[in-house]
């Protein structure tokens, strides 16, 4: 009886070890983005981002480092309790569609080269990633690290979800990078990000191509987009934000009509995308050849280039698919720079009546002329992580809500949130 009951015991724990160790490895696979095998070394223990041992099940390093990063992009909802907000009476108090967010990038370095994967490169070769702890780091370029968002490293998606909780605002336009050389892990954050907040964010793919070089262009060519959406294939909602200008020591301009972008509409229809471009200088010819061109793709632009009445105006008499983003509110100045800070925003919205003034004076009639055309945004989050505190968002959207309140009654709900649903082809 005795030994029966023992190869009983045995039999049960050997099931569950062999089940644990199948769940383990269908969690990685799972995950969607490491398909391929193979690297230098194996490691069975490493540390995860809260100090706790990690199983990595002989995962390739590679794989095993941006599975990580992948992890603290995401973050862990820690977000505190949202308090009832009250607003004044002459406030907008209604939904709000933020309709220009940008997302910060995957770290992309080399998988260990970044700082906290040095255990991974000890567990898996026995040593110190050497390149990687030398002295001398550039301070420059530790200061710029500190000011640009960089996602897992000082901030994360979940962060990005209780601001928008505290501060009011229903959903984001999301801009995500997409880089051509780590497409599928880059993708990869949008499809979590989904999974996890899917009432939070609209994906829109943004991939440049080495815009910062000067032979790069501002996107990627209609057959590596192609590509990028065939991963998660109905994952994006839209395409951009692309700018279109020329970049100083980097890509070239790129007008709404270039051969480069021809190509990409019919990507962008096969896949029901809207656009959203931020235009040059002297574009508005460029943008009604293919408004004309495209009428069942919804273009979306921002930007002081073609914010007049006889040029965005103008467009908007003709073509019911333009729709325009009013970010640079403030005092019709843009403020969400890096060369700002949480405190001087503040400091700056201390008093909205002066600068309610310069904004209504350039803004109101304009909205109230196209009301189904234009939309609320804010434009932050790409190049200064201040811009995603808590405090900012907060600020951010009691001034939009002003300012909201100022407009025509029949405008307020189509300025707010209506036109953001009509835009991204929503029935209203």
């Amino acid at each position: 009886m005795i030994i029966v009951t023992i190869i009983v015991l045995a039999l049960v724990f050997l099931i569950g070890f062999f089940m644990n160790y199948q769940d383990n490895e269908s969690d990685v696979v799972d995950a969607g983005i490491f398909e391929s095998p193979g690297a230098d070394g194996t490691a069975t223990d490493i540390l995860d981002e809260e100090g706790e041992e990690a199983q990595t099940d002989d995962i390739p390093f590679e794989e095993a480092v941006w599975e990580y990063r992948i992890d603290r992009a995401m973050g862990h909802p820690n977000c505190p309790p949202v308090p009832e907000i009250e607003y004044p009476v002459d406030y907008y108090k209604g939904r709000l569609i933020d309709s220009h967010f940008h997302i910060a990038n995957l770290p992309d370095s080399s998988p260990g080269d970044e700082e906290g994967e040095e255990v991974f490169y000890s567990a898996y070769f026995g040593e110190d990633n050497n390149e990687n702890n030398e002295d001398g780091d550039n301070d420059e370029e530790e200061q710029e690290n500190e000011v640009m968002p960089l996602l897992g490293k000082n901030i994360k998606i979940s962060d990005i979800v209780c601001t928008l909780e505290h501060e009011g605002t229903d959903k984001v336009f999301a801009f995500f990078p997409v880089y051509p050389d780590i497409p599928a892990q880059m993708v990869e954050v949008v499809k979590r990000t989904m999974d996890l907040y899917p009432e939070k964010f609209v994906p829109f793919i943004m991939a440049p191509d080495s815009d910062n070089s000067p032979g790069g262009l501002s996107t990627v060519k209609s057959s590596v987009l192609t590509n990028m959406l065939s991963i998660y294939p109905g994952l994006f909602k839209g395409f951009g934000e692309i700018g279109l200008y020329p970049k100083e020591g980097g890509s070239r301009e790129l007008p709404p009509d270039d051969p480069v972008l021809r190509d990409i509409y019919p990507v962008v229809r096969e896949n029901k995308l809207a656009v959203y471009f931020h235009p040059g200088e002297n574009m508005e010819d460029n943008f009604e050849i293919v408004l004309k061109e495209n009428p069942d793709i919804n273009f979306i632009v921002h930007g002081e280039q073609i914010e007049k009445p006889d040029e965005i105006g103008a467009l908007m008499k003709k073509y019911l698919n333009i729709y325009f983003t009013v970010n640079d509110l403030y005092g019709d100045k843009y403020l969400l720079h890096t060369q700002g800070s949480t405190e001087d925003f503040l400091e700056a919205l201390d008093n909205y009546e002066p600068l309610l003034k310069k904004d209504l004076a350039t803004w109101q009639k304009l909205i109230e002329e196209h009301p189904n055309q234009f939309m609320w945004g804010t434009d932050r989050g790409g190049i200064a992580v201040w811009t995603l505190d808590r405090e900012v968002g907060k600020k951010i959207t009691d001034y939009g809500r002003t300012f909201i309140g100022k407009l025509n009654p029949t405008v307020r709900e189509r300025f707010a949130y209506k036109n953001a649903l009509r835009a991204m082809g929503e029935e209203v």
